[in-house]
């Protein structure tokens, strides 16, 4: 089977559950669609460039996606009325439910954690499922976070009772050790709007058939409502940054299909979310570096939760420095770079200098699949 087909992806029951669970692309001269980016370059006898992206590629909207029965998340959901209390059981109880149904404990599960809110109300989940279903339910579970948040996260690894040899965290002079997928060469990646958890890969877990688990979207689908002081069901189609890349990075550049569990993206957690009443979407108390909103407090709370929360050093701390000066040496020689620096937005890119969700790291990213699609 073809790796940019979707007949993979959509057999497979976390597609089923899970919103926006994989980028699908269009061509736009042809209608194809795929969930490989860099194949439908290939197949485009003209590429444009512009901030968006290629002209002649389009990205279908999870609405497009959206699994037939879950097409009413699509349109505006009567709010519902209930206490807090009540409310922080029901979401706690959808992120269990979502576990529950899609647990393979023949296989390892890898958590991608920080110092932060959502990857901590996983492992809280985890914790919970675990003493209520047993260790051997679980099976293999490991934890692993990067070196800025490790003290905090090693608080909250200890205070749930997880077992020494079932987390870790990443120091950067690991980075050549544990660099299987050869991360650090830019000239290896393709198509990727990268993830620091690549970091995080060992080539036993794949071996296994390891699943991963990711928080993508657990603040924001609690944040938006507060930041912008609305929450709409369209917001979701912005959600192609951590698990869909990573997925992307590794099915195309290695050939690799895998599963990535992303429990705030669950139908019936969004379900939920999207009912929420508005009253519930405010700040609470600072409370360590971060502000946290009163929704994803009050779910910590209930799990007694007391460790101060962590800032997300996401970008560029958890990156390399060797993989930073290494990636602008390769996008400033790279055959994309000499094709569109004539545009001034190329010409004026400084990537891996700022947030990894900017247009520099997405051009970066473009560089390394024109790269790979003009190599002759």
């Amino acid at each position: 089977m073809k790796l940019d087909s979707l007949k993979y992806w959509e057999e497979k029951e976390s597609w089923k559950a899970t919103m926006s669970f994989c980028p699908v692309y269009f061509s736009k001269t042809t209608g194809e669609r795929s969930v490989s980016l860099s194949a439908l370059c290939s197949r485009e006898k003209t590429l444009t460039l512009t901030k968006n992206g290629f002209s002649e590629i389009g990205v279908c909207l999870p609405t497009d996606l959206i699994s037939e029965s879950y097409n009413y998340l699509t349109e505006p959901l009567q709010k519902i009325d209930i206490k807090i209390d009540d409310l922080v059981k029901k979401l706690v109880g959808e992120l269990k439910k979502y576990f529950i149904k899609l647990w393979d404990c023949n296989v390892p599960h890898i958590v991608f954690m920080s110092g932060g809110q959502d990857s901590r109300i996983i492992s809280y989940i985890l914790k919970d499922l675990r003493d209520d279903l047993g260790r051997g339910w679980l099976r293999e579970i490991h934890f692993v976070c990067f070196k800025p948040e490790d003290k905090i996260f090693l608080k909250v690894m200890e205070v749930q009772g997880w077992n020494k040899n079932e987390y870790e965290v990443y120091k950067e002079n690991q980075d050549i050790e544990l660099d299987y997928f050869d991360y650090c060469n830019p000239q290896r990646n393709l198509n990727a709007f990268v993830s620091p958890a690549l970091f995080f890969w060992r080539k036993e877990w794949l071996e296994k058939n390891a699943v991963y688990i990711s928080g993508v979207f657990g603040g924001e689908a609690l944040d938006y409502p507060v930041r912008f002081g609305r929450l709409t069901n369209n917001r979701y189609s912005d959600l192609f940054h951590f698990s869909d890349a990573t997925r992307m990075y590794l099915a195309e550049r290695f050939n690799i299909c895998y599963d990535i569990l992303s429990p705030f993206l669950g139908y019936e957690y969004l379900d939920t979310v999207f009912r929420i009443p508005d009253k519930y979407f405010v700040w609470k108390t600072k409370r360590g570096d971060e502000e946290p909103t009163l929704l994803r407090t009050k779910i910590l709370e209930s799990f007694g939760d007391k460790v101060p929360y962590c800032y997300g050093h996401y970008f560029p701390n958890a990156i390399s420095e060797r993989y930073q000066i290494e990636a602008r040496e390769f996008y400033y020689n790279s055959k994309f770079y000499k094709k569109f620096s004539s545009l001034d937005f190329v010409k004026d890119s400084k990537p891996w200098t700022s947030k990894r969700e900017s247009l520099d790291i997405k051009l970066f990213s473009y560089a390394i699949m024109y790269e790979e699609i003009n190599e002759n």
